[in-house]
């Protein structure tokens, strides 16, 4: 039976003839990585290095190119390879730093803060500026007096420093300085006459504007009533006056009077002189407009509120 059946064929395994993965290539792979990746911390520490072989050389020929000091601390601030780079300390060994300030300590023989300050005072003056003002040795206060200085005078400043000496450029600056501080005072007393001006002004257009509703208003307003509202202020005024008189005054006239009393020195004709002229000021009244003379009860009115 058996005879007559085909043999069945044995399917093909795929991949069977591959070799499974090799160790020894993976590992390959990770020493390349890490060659790499140590490659480029040398790198960057080499670019750094180089950086701080431009500082250090602008710090010995400070005199030369203090701008280029400056330069360097502004590409060795934007790495953080400076961790990695051994420095040589005062011991005399060579590690790296614990941080930005105390790798600027060593390279620029400044700290962090005086590195930065000095690229601020570079971007402000410009280079060619700023090496004078190193070149001069001009110190912190003198450079702010420079940089309130506005640009035609700092520019004048300049053209000294390219010429002269230190005492020059500093005589220079101050003098500038005080110009410039006493016109700043000038302008201050004008900017305050203005102010008062103006608001003295603001009080006259606000009195005129409301003098001008009050004349509309009058002009609206039936006679009767106007009249009633006339004869009220002139009222109160009046008893302004009266009050002023009455109480004031007459108080001055009694320390006067107490007063000559006393030393035998009575002041009669200036007192005199006082009264004599409200008493012809206010004759002077009746007669500009022709007024009667009237009794005290009826100017009973005159004293109601």
């Amino acid at each position: 039976m058996s005879a007559g059946r085909k043999q069945l064929a044995m399917p093909d395994i795929v991949g069977a003839d591959v070799p499974a993965p090799s160790l020894d290539g993976a590992m390959a792979v990770m020493r390349e990585s890490a060659i790499s990746e140590q490659q480029d911390q040398v790198s960057s520490a080499f670019d750094l290095g180089r950086f701080v072989g431009v500082a250090q050389l602008a710090r010995t020929m400070s005199n030369f190119s203090a701008a280029a000091e400056v330069r360097a601390f502004e590409e060795i601030n934007k790495s953080k390879a400076f961790k990695h780079l051994p420095i040589k300390h005062p011991d005399g060994s060579f590690r790296p730093a614990e941080n930005i300030d105390e790798f600027c300590r060593h390279v620029f023989g400044r700290g962090y803060k005086a590195m930065s300050d000095s690229k601020v005072m570079l971007q402000q003056l410009g280079e060619e500026a700023y090496e004078n003002v190193q070149r001069l040795g001009l110190n912190r206060a003198q450079l702010r007096l420079l940089l309130t200085l506005p640009e035609n005078e700092r520019e004048a400043v300049e053209e000294a420093m390219q010429a002269g000496g230190k005492d020059e450029v500093v005589t220079l600056i101050q003098s500038l300085a005080n110009k410039l501080d006493e016109t700043q005072v000038k302008v201050e007393e004008l900017k305050g006459e203005l102010k008062a001006t103006e608001e003295i002004s603001a009080e006259k257009t606000q009195r005129i504007e409301a003098l001008q509703r009050e004349t509309k208003r009058i002009v609206a307003a039936p006679p009767d009533k106007v009249l009633a509202e006339l004869q009220a202020e002139a009222t109160r005024l009046h008893n302004d006056l009266r009050g002023g008189i009455v109480g004031q005054l007459r108080q001055a006239l009694v320390e006067l009077h107490k007063h000559g009393n006393l030393h035998s020195e009575r002041p009669l004709v200036f007192m005199a002189g006082l009264v004599g002229q409200l008493q012809a000021d206010l004759l002077a009244l009746r007669d500009e407009f022709g007024l009667p003379e009237v009794d005290r009860g009826e100017l009973a009115w005159v004293d109601e509120d």
